[in-house]
């Protein structure tokens, strides 16, 4: 079975494979990492080409029954009518053998909700058997627009004209999954920036991102730029939103205008960020807490929808432990759309059951399988004039304080990069966040730099709990000071940092780097961030890994069992 999201960004497609209804797989094909537009929209014709040539024979046998589809503001059948307005739009379908595939010639395809389809991206990856699920986004579908079976449309009120969802409130309990609360926003497009006015808390977010960066996709700048300024009370989300682009602005873009402008500017645009950060936490722990009293046998939260990449909001709920445990999948965004549609649709169609994931054993490397399968040869033929070593030997480099690549097995799916396209760095090496903007990430000053521990030492860093378990790079905890000297690298002005914890189960060999480095150095943290280059996606297969080495200043890429050094004759 398939799952697809078409629309305006993080268009992709999922592939379900069922051994048996307990036993099923994922590998996923995100737009961006072919066609190289970071948060690529539209249908996604590249990833099914990709798909197509992978996998010639399950391509064959996929018909329209096995098909579900999601777009997040209509629904699909209306968002391809709009597309087929082009001329060549279906001339595309056909020319790629993607009519079984199109609502455009078969409308029955299954249409889930946006919203539904964020909580069972969450539901084929949880912990629990019994939870609460959280979506909140910018926007989710539009009331009465997608297929509902589980009666949504009848959940929270809305008014006359186009409404469209933007949080939602599900019952997990032994697999089955309940919708309790829903809340509707509608929206108005406004001068001086590319986007809307809305009630909901992503929308928040991503007009003040268009507001201090000039895109809404930067949401997370603005969470990481919060901590240099100092917040407003904020009463309405609405009138804040319009008193924002009220008066004249300058939009600083990249990091040379943005590093760069003057100093008032880049107060105010903090300020904006701080209000907006501290508004959004207020909402949201006030959320959990009447959640936790209204359903007091219910120990678990999973946060999932954009918002749920609010890592400091993350942090802030489980310092207050209103719940036994929290968990938020790896694509949380909506990278994680397709592989809900397809999970949501085998589970009403009774091809696949719940099962719970333990938290040592989740991960993330869900990408293309043949992207990350490379051999010695092809290494070879890539990098003719580099020196291979062990891939053990990545420990004793990165003890000497060089950054390396890392690129093994199939990529991540979502935002984050955790150890199958990072770059690391020991965090503790002189002006290292200065060294990665100026020459490798091209970043603005202001943003932090996440890290990986080992599960188990996870305690001795960060103000958390030694059973603390954050796979995917969602909490920013505070460090601790006696190991500020170490983690400066990573530190942010807040004192926080962004980590990820890897067991041996999720990922052996980069569980086993760490342990390696720690016997070296004493250490068992590393700077993380994602083997890209700013406005860029994450690195796909081993032609990206060459590019990404012929235009940067690393000297060492890991990739599957060999360390690879520069080495120019």
């Amino acid at each position: 079975m398939i799952g697809i999201n078409v629309g305006r960004h993080d268009t992709g497609i999922a592939y379900l494979n069922i051994k048996s209804d307990t036993e099923y797989s994922l590998e996923v094909y995100q737009s961006e990492r072919f066609t190289k537009r970071k948060h690529q929209g539209d249908f996604p014709f590249v990833a099914f080409k990709k798909f197509k040539n992978d996998y010639p024979e399950k391509f064959s046998k996929l018909t329209p029954q096995d098909v579900s589809v999601n777009s997040f503001h209509t629904n699909p059948h209306d968002l391809e009518n709009l597309y087929s307005k082009v001329s060549t739009y279906k001339d595309y379908l056909e020319m790629f053998q993607l009519e079984k595939f199109s609502t455009l010639f078969y409308s029955n395809i299954f249409q889930p909700g946006h919203h539904l389809c964020h909580a069972y991206s969450a539901w084929g990856f949880s912990p629990f058997e019994k939870a609460i699920i959280i979506v909140f986004d910018g926007c989710g579908s539009k009331k009465d627009h997608f297929i509902d079976y589980f009666n949504e449309n009848d959940l929270g009120e809305a008014g006359e004209g186009a409404h469209f969802e933007t949080l939602s409130v599900y019952l997990l309990d032994q697999g089955t999954i309940t919708p309790v609360l829903k809340e509707w926003t509608q929206f108005e497009k406004v001068e001086k920036v590319d986007h809307f006015i809305g009630g909901s808390l992503g929308n928040f977010f991503s007009l003040a991102s268009c507001r201090i960066f000039g895109t809404w996709q930067e949401a997370g700048k603005v969470m990481g730029l919060s901590a240099y300024g100092t917040p407003t009370k904020v009463n309405s989300i609405i009138e804040f939103q319009r008193e924002i682009i009220k008066d004249p602005f300058q939009v600083f873009r990249g990091k040379k205008e943005f590093d760069s402008q003057p100093r008032v500017e880049f107060q105010k645009s903090a300020n904006i960020a701080a209000s907006v950060q501290n508004k959004f936490e207020e909402v949201v722990v006030e959320l959990v807490k009447k959640l936790k009293v209204q359903y007091p046998d219910f120990e678990n939260l999973i946060l999932v929808g954009g918002c749920a990449l609010n890592c400091l909001t993350n942090s802030k709920i489980y310092d207050e432990k209103y719940f036994k445990n929290i968990f938020i999948p790896p694509f949380p965004n909506d990278e994680g759309i397709a592989i809900g549609a397809v999970l949501c649709h085998a589970h009403w169609k009774g091809k696949i059951k719940f099962r719970t994931v333990s938290l040592d054993e989740v991960n993330a490397y869900l990408g293309r399988v043949p992207s990350g399968k490379t051999s010695l040869e092809e290494i070879k033929k890539h990098f003719p004039t580099y020196k291979i070593h062990p891939w053990e030997h990545t420990s004793h480099v990165l003890n000497d304080g060089h950054v390396v690549a890392i690129f093994q097995g199939p990529s991540e799916v979502g935002p984050r990069a955790l150890g199958n396209r990072s770059l690391l760095v020991r965090p503790d090496v002189p002006h290292v966040k200065e060294y990665l903007n100026a020459h490798i990430k091209f970043r603005e000053e202001f943003r932090p730099y996440g890290a990986s521990v080992v599960q188990e030492d996870v305690s001795d860093y960060f103000e958390v709990e030694k059973s603390f378990h954050a796979p995917f790079m969602t909490f920013a905890p505070k460090i601790k000071m006696n190991k500020k000297n170490y983690l400066i690298g990573v530190t942010h002005k807040d004192d926080t940092c962004r980590i990820q914890t890897i067991t041996e189960k999720q990922n052996a060999r980069f569980y086993n780097l760490l342990k390696m480095f720690k016997n070296l150095s004493g250490e068992s943290v590393l700077l993380n961030t994602s083997l890209n280059i700013m406005n860029q996606p994450i690195l796909e297969d081993i032609n990206d890994a060459k590019k990404f080495m012929d235009d940067s200043k690393v000297n060492y890429i890991m990739i599957n069992d060999y360390l690879l050094e520069r080495h120019e004759d």
